[in-house]
């Protein structure tokens, strides 16, 4: 009789060892699963057919942000349409770049929304034309909490005085009705992971955005243990250490997050306040939260890349038990109301191209939409440089146009062909920079976001 070439002592704590590797790894999937990522900004749209540049109206460029990270939620901090809130500013604006986003965005407002009286441009457009309630809450409150995942969400007014008057101001306010509820909700999730926002900040290094009005909220999250505040109104990125509502420093306090970057305009910054972790008023960009299960992870990216802050921590109290199933909110049935454009542009991509090979076939750029669009695309070609490495000079002249059109959502290459008195201006140049700029329409030809772009060819 053959004798066993493996003990069966040794099988069965292979065997043991295997099962807990099995389940280790079922676990980490299960908590994968289970992380949500929140993407959140304010201060983001301008008046309608305000042009971009490189300070200001950058919306697009933070909805592009958005579209490519393809969070499960958004949170608008407020100020979220520019000069007054009205429906028609927000259908010529908000609806053309973070309206056309596809996950569902849980608004909170602004003291733009309220130059309109009773802020009835924003819950117009959010709820439904006349709805009480829906997106944006009830109407006469406008503030309402919801769950990602193991995490409890708030949404706040803070451009209230009393409980039936709310009006814009620079400074924040809250009424005692809107304090009360939120002590009734933070007590009806009394061990979860927590995360409040709303439009002005307590702390702010912002000229004259710290609004002590707002106080009162502070000391509701403070007490029950909450995690994450999320604010708008001061136009650039702040990060604070955990504090408590008197500016303390504690690890049981609430981690600040000020992201008024999303696009409108940027302001400097005053002096750094105590307990400032990163601050930067350099560049439009969104947060981006991952919310996991008795934590959680933020990255803050910039449409240019110049600026970035990541890190991490943990819930005050860590849920019991497994993960929950990830969920994705409903966006529900409310539709903005009013002539809804139908296209927007996403994402505008050139890949590297020799010169020779773009007068050939034409300028290589990737466009993309969120849905059906008609595209049209401009070169202009703003350096060139001699064979001999002389630069030629500046240039603004039109090098090239197309157009196209997008049947469905996705992305299309569109070759660009040159003019003849640039290609023949380009034949033998060392180098090229162009710029290129791509704008969606919708079926009526009116003029939906744009995009731009540079580029530089090299022979």
């Amino acid at each position: 009789m053959q004798r066993e070439s493996f003990p069966r002592s040794a099988r069965a704590v292979l065997a043991v060892l295997a099962l807990v590797l099995a389940l280790f790894a079922l676990d980490v999937a299960a908590t994968a699963r289970a992380d949500i990522v929140l993407a959140a900004a304010g201060d983001i749209a301008c008046t309608p057919r305000t042009p971009m540049t490189a300070t200001a109206c950058n919306q697009a460029q933070t909805a592009n942000l958005i579209a490519a990270a393809a969070p499960t939620a958004i949170a608008a901090l407020g100020d979220d349409q520019y000069d007054s809130g009205t429906l028609s500013e927000f259908q010529g604006s908000w609806a053309r770049s973070w309206g056309m986003l596809t996950p569902p965005i849980f608004p909170a407002p602004g003291n733009h929304e309220y130059v309109t009286a009773n802020a009835q441009g924003y819950f117009d457009y959010f709820n439904g034309v006349g709805a009480q309630t829906g997106r944006a809450g009830d109407r006469s409150k406008g503030y309402y909490s919801f769950d990602l995942g193991s995490w409890h969400i708030v949404a706040l007014n803070s451009n209230c005085t009393t409980d039936a008057s709310c009006a814009a101001s620079i400074s924040g306010f809250v009424p005692p009705g809107e304090v009360q509820w939120l002590q009734n909700d933070l007590a009806a999730h009394p061990s979860t992971c927590t995360l409040a926002y709303w439009h002005h900040p307590l702390f702010s290094s912002g000229n004259g955005t710290s609004s002590s009005g707002v106080k009162p909220l502070w000391d509701a999250l403070y007490a029950a243990g909450a995690d994450v505040v999320l604010n708008g109104h001061t136009h650039a990125y702040e990060r604070y250490a955990p504090q408590d509502p008197s500016g303390n420093p504690t690890a049981r306090g609430l981690r600040e997050f000020v992201v008024g970057t999303g696009g409108e305009d940027l302001l400097p910054l005053g002096q750094a306040l105590p307990n400032t972790e990163v601050r930067s008023a350099s560049s439009f960009g969104v947060l981006f939260l991952t919310l996991q299960h008795g934590g959680y992870a933020w990255t803050f990216r910039n449409s240019s890349g110049s600026f970035f802050d990541a890190g991490s921590g943990n819930c005050h109290f860590v849920p019991q038990g497994p993960a929950p199933p990830p969920t994705t909110p409903s966006a529900g049935s409310v539709t903005p109301p009013g002539d809804q454009p139908q296209a927007a542009l996403i994402g505008l991509t050139i890949a590297r191209q020799r010169i020779a090979d773009a007068l050939k076939h034409g300028l290589a750029v990737t466009v993309r939409c969120s849905r059906r669009c008609g595209v049209a695309i401009e070169l202009r070609l703003t350096r060139s440089t001699a064979q001999s490495g002389r630069r030629r000079g500046r240039h603004t002249s039109l090098a090239g146009s197309a157009t196209a059109d997008l049947d469905a959502a996705g992305s299309s290459t569109i070759r660009v062909p040159f003019r003849r008195a640039v290609a023949r201006r380009l034949r033998g140049a060392r180098s090229a920079k162009l710029t290129v700029t791509s704008v969606a329409r919708d079926d009526a030809g009116d003029a939906g976001s744009a995009v731009e772009a540079s580029v530089v060819l090299h022979r």
